[in-house]
């Protein structure tokens, strides 16, 4: 093999490694800093959905003058309080659908002075759930979740006590790690197919080349 085909080969070989590298380490983090205050329902941010059941509820940050006492973690955070009847819950599907991988997480209670428990269920893509309970308090703190919420379609969170609004502790949540990304971008597939297409074609020539020679 000649030196400037074995430098061919090596060079696209990297661009191989290098596009399956970007597929696999590709990662979203819901962090809720670019989102204006957000009262509606359901909220959406960053390619999810998220469709709350609750008494109180929004995105919005220390600068948004909303009511009662809110445990703001010193940025903008996603927060669900109260339900007369039932617990008050949030659930994350992706907007254009597809499945996803949770793998950490901020959470607290709503408001200043509470405790509780935040409920996590995640439906797997093809049957069965992955389930969480996180002890909060009204200090914001970072939760490592099990590696069995992948590939998963919907994720709720819901509050371990039904009440009305600020009679149970509500959650905040904040800095989503939604990992690495099961499906590469258009760009990634582009950069893999040209790399393994030119190995192909570099791979053609060397055959020829051997067969020109014998």
């Amino acid at each position: 093999m000649s030196d400037k085909l074995k430098r061919v080969l090596c060079g696209l070989g990297a661009v191989a490694i290098s596009a399956i590298s970007l597929q696999s380490t590709q990662a979203r983090i819901i962090t809720f800093d670019s989102h204006p205050t957000d009262f509606n329902n359901p909220i959406f941010d960053s390619g999810f959905t998220f469709q709350f059941a609750a008494a109180g509820w929004g995105v919005f940050g220390p600068s948004s003058g909303a009511c009662c006492s809110v445990n703001y973690d010193g940025t903008t955070a996603l927060y669900a309080d109260g339900g007369p009847v039932a617990h008050a819950s949030v659930v994350i599907t992706p907007t254009a659908g597809g499945t996803f991988t949770v793998s950490s997480l901020d959470a607290a209670t709503y408001w200043f002075g509470a405790i509780g428990a935040l409920n996590i269920v995640g439906d797997v893509s093809g049957g069965g759930t992955a389930t969480d309970t996180l002890s909060v308090n009204d200090d914001f703190q970072h939760f490592a979740l099990p590696s069995d919420f992948t590939d998963l379609t919907r994720l709720t969170l819901s509050d371990s006590q039904a009440g009305f609004f600020l009679q149970a502790p509500g959650f905040g949540i904040d800095n989503l790690d939604f990992g690495g990304a099961t499906v590469p971008e258009p760009a990634t597939w582009v950069m893999m197919l040209a790399a393994f297409g030119g190995l192909g074609a570099a791979m053609r020539s060397r055959r020829k080349l051997t067969a020109a020679s014998a």
